[in-house]
């Protein structure tokens, strides 16, 4: 499986955590119609643009989980992928609709895990993208096997993470870095959750720190 391995992050952990609505076609909130119910939430990221890693393969619920807590929370946030149009996600199987990649500089960058992370690590576009756009994120939510693709892109540098629980022997560029026990581990820029269910919790963190100000001294990539 590639949720969580532990009982509280099983599907009867998932299942515990309520989980916000997320369209299967995602829109920006300048093109969200005026009559149409947010659900309230209790803080607001109006400011805040959030970005997703979508590829084919992808753990639907490993990028829609959190990115439905920050679109819950009022934020921005787009789904984008090296083709652009749906991409087929598993677990469950959700066609994902998705933009082409494009330079930006978000707040918070999405990289999920699904298969095929190595196929993406040795794919230049996803590659230069991915590079460019986590080096210009003030913060990057690595989860599962996206440890892996940032590992294997030189993006992890010494920091500690997490990631799925068969995982370990696979950071190859930096394989004293993994410390697979922790549901999420936050280093400031990076922050990497070990599946769906912890990737929620991590937004969570994120959106709290975000709302308090602290993210602005831990934004940095010295962590």
């Amino acid at each position: 499986t590639w949720s969580d391995r532990s009982t509280s992050d099983s599907w009867a952990g998932w299942a515990a955590i309520r989980m916000p609505p997320f369209p299967r076609r995602h829109r920006s909130r300048s093109e969200q119609p005026h009559t149409r119910h947010r659900r309230t939430a209790s803080v607001t990221l109006k400011t805040v643009h959030v970005v997703a890693l979508v590829f084919d393969g992808v753990v639907s619920r490993e990028v829609l989980g959190p990115l439905g807590s920050f679109d819950a929370a009022g934020a921005s946030c787009e789904l984008q992928s090296a083709g652009g149009g749906h991409c087929d996600g598993f677990d469950p199987y959700e066609a994902i609709e998705t933009v082409p990649f494009r330079p930006c500089a978000p707040d918070v960058l999405i990289v999920p895990g699904g298969f095929g992370w190595r196929r993406l690590a040795h794919d230049p576009a996803v590659g230069g993208w991915l590079t460019g756009v986590a080096g210009r994120a003030s913060t990057v939510l690595a989860v599962s096997t996206g440890s892996l693709l940032l590992d294997a892109l030189g993006l992890v540098d010494q920091r500690p993470v997490t990631g799925h629980w068969l995982s370990a022997h696979a950071f190859e560029r930096t394989p004293g870095s993994a410390t697979l026990g922790q549901r999420i581990v936050d280093t400031g820029w990076l922050v990497t959750a070990a599946g769906a269910v912890s990737a929620i919790r991590a937004a969570a963190q994120i959106i709290e720190r975000r709302t308090d100000g602290a993210d602005l001294a831990r934004s940095g990539r010295s962590g």
